[in-house]
């Protein structure tokens, strides 16, 4: 509520949004996630056959912890290009372009992760005892495991790492030329 109700100073209309999709992304795990684990440890019985209801929540689970990271990685690449392309931000990070990147990160892992709802389909859900929480077992489909670790994990996690390393040397050089400039009687405050 604060996130929305609330702005920015010098963020972007873009950044907001993205901003945005985070919080309902994170606020899907208290409102969806969290209740629907607690319903299935409620009723769910000892059997170790299939359960259509674990395998749905097992779904909701990875689409919104996959969620979480690609709104992550955008968030990453919007502010990589605000800070190394500030003059040509508006050019490059429209709003339709922004929109199209939230998109993907809400409406790419449901289909990916469609097959883990199915009882019958390719990939195994058990119950967890000890956390209480539907998991999908990955290794029951190794091929199936390794396309949804290089179409989501990899590519969030490349995109995040290099986005984020270039920001914090830039900032590192900045405070070094800061200080720099600061020991030749310059003075300026840190900014960097």
């Amino acid at each position: 509520i604060s996130v929305i109700s609330s702005s920015v100073a010098g963020w972007s209309r873009n950044s907001r949004y993205f901003l945005l999709s985070l919080t309902g992304a994170d606020s899907a795990f208290g409102l969806i996630v969290m209740p629907l684990n607690l319903c299935v440890s409620l009723v769910k019985n000892s059997s170790m056959e299939p359960d259509p209801f674990c395998h749905i929540v097992a779904f909701f689970n990875s689409t919104v912890y996959s969620t979480c990271m690609y709104t992550l990685a955008t968030i990453s690449f919007e502010r990589y290009i605000a800070v190394f392309y500030p003059l040509r931000y508006r050019s490059l990070m429209t709003r339709r372009r922004a929109l199209l990147l939230i998109a993907f990160a809400w409406l790419f892992p449901p289909v990916l992760l469609l097959p883990i709802s199915l009882p019958e389909g390719i990939i195994e859900v058990h119950f967890s005892t000890a956390s209480l929480v539907c998991n999908p077992s990955y290794s029951s489909n190794v091929a199936y495991s390794f396309t949804l670790t290089g179409l989501i994990f990899f590519p969030c996690s490349i995109v995040m790492t290099y986005c984020n390393l270039r920001l914090w040397f830039a900032a590192k050089r900045q405070q070094k030329r800061l200080r720099k400039s600061y020991l030749n009687g310059r003075s300026r405050p840190n900014v960097a």
